[in-house]
């Protein structure tokens, strides 16, 4: 594996009322001088979905390099219909252009709307 994590996933803010904007923030490295990866972030089951309605964000070609990249990924949260929820886990996965994977997660609180 090419890629390093070198500070975990975090969640900026890490308490929010839906909907929500959160910056999904991390630092990672690379093995070789630089190399691009996808990024994917999965919400656990439950009725908290990405802006877009999915379950899931991709982001596609993201630079890292050796020497260590700060990664600041904005998404947007909405809730669905079903049951409240107090706390969305947010997965990650990073694949590189050789195979290799790292996982990471973090997760958000949900504050109850007035």
């Amino acid at each position: 594996m090419s890629i390093r994590i070198l500070a975990n996933l975090q969640a900026s803010p890490a308490t929010v009322t839906l909907p929500a904007t959160v910056d999904l923030l991390q630092r990672l490295a690379s093995d070789k001088p630089s190399e691009s990866v996808t990024v994917e972030y999965s919400l656990e089951e439950g009725n908290v979905y990405f802006a877009s309605g999915a379950k899931t964000e991709i982001f596609d070609e993201v630079s890292v390099f050796q020497t260590g990249t700060a990664i600041d990924h904005r998404v947007s949260l909405i809730i669905g219909a079903g049951p409240a929820t107090d706390q969305v886990e947010i997965d990650q996965l990073i694949r590189d252009a050789d195979g290799g994977e790292q996982r990471d997660v973090t997760s958000v609180t949900i504050q109850a709307t007035s």
